[in-house]
């Protein structure tokens, strides 16, 4: 559970596979869908919530808005997935990858999506304040 003053919003991730439900968190839209998962993961490498069959609600309350609490829902092939340990063992070797690739030393190559550029607090080096 997380509280935001803003919107709730993002907490819905669709796809075929777990790899392309997982980057779909790439996108800034989701990034509190994002934000779950990884207190999800948290939970579960400390063992708080691992146990096989156990699984765990995630939900946004928001301020702002008078929806109660938002759940995050994940659907692969139009099936609801739950949130359990065997998909945090695959998001967290997913989010892994992702990290590692971020402390590459490979060249940088500019986001072509230049919305992104706003939020990004290097925009200036790139110069692309947008």
């Amino acid at each position: 559970l997380d509280f935001k003053t803003g919107d709730a919003k993002g907490l819905t991730l669709t796809g075929s596979t777990n790899d392309e439900i997982f980057e779909l968190l790439r996108d800034p839209k989701y990034k509190q869908a994002l934000q779950l998962l990884i207190y999800t993961l948290l939970l579960h490498t400390n063992k708080i919530f691992s146990e096989p069959g156990l699984s765990i609600h995630c939900k946004i309350y928001s301020f702002k808005s008078n929806k109660g609490y938002v759940p995050l829902t994940i659907e692969k092939n139009k099936e609801k997935v739950p949130i359990n340990s065997e998909l945090m063992h695959s998001f967290e070797t997913w989010l892994c990858t992702l990290l590692k690739k971020i402390i590459e030393t490979e060249m940088f190559t500019q986001t072509q999506d230049r919305k992104r550029c706003r939020l990004c607090p290097y925009n200036r080096l790139c110069m692309r304040t947008a």
